[in-house]
């Protein structure tokens, strides 16, 4: 005899998918964690290092360099801040497009604007509809931001297309 439950099964399926689901959720929280964890963690230590450094140092260290610790402390601060707002943004959301992404890396450089370096970012109409992971878009973008970072900092180009 061959019984079919389509009830049972239907029931399993959504609880199969939910479980999906659930697991999807689980590692993407726990690449987000690995991502706080790494990239903002390390910087906390730098700044913390380079504080604990010159209150150690202060009356020791050349005012010259004890302005430059504090400049460089600053800007990684800054940048600790920026870092946690994109990994917000990206945490947000159930899915980012590429139109998302592409707002913004055009944000991002806004931070660039006062090198003489163009920097354009295009995007065809057809790929605007793309979506992406969070997580995935997130690495994108930390991808897309390291390669401006580069191509300002070490090239003399006059564009980054």
């Amino acid at each position: 005899m061959n019984f079919e439950f389509p009830l049972l099964r239907s029931k399993f399926e959504k609880q199969k998918t939910i479980w999906s689901v659930r697991e999807n959720l689980q590692n993407q929280k726990e690449e987000f964690t690995k991502e706080l964890h790494d990239l903002i963690g390390s910087k906390i230590r730098i700044v913390s290092r380079n504080l604990d450094y010159i209150l150690d140092k202060t009356n020791q260290l050349p005012l010259v360099k004890k302005q430059n610790l504090l400049t460089q402390t600053l800007h990684l601060s800054k940048q600790i801040a920026k870092d946690i707002r994109d990994t917000i943004w990206a945490t947000d959301k159930a899915s980012i497009t590429i139109e998302d992404l592409v707002t913004r890396i055009q944000d991002f450089t806004f931070y660039y604007q006062h090198l003489p370096m163009q920097i354009v970012i295009r995007c065809d109409v057809e790929t605007k509809a793309i979506t992406l992971k969070p997580n995935e878009g997130l690495n994108l973008l930390r991808i897309i931001q390291e390669a401006i970072h580069n191509a300002a900092k070490h090239s003399d180009a006059n564009s980054c297309d």
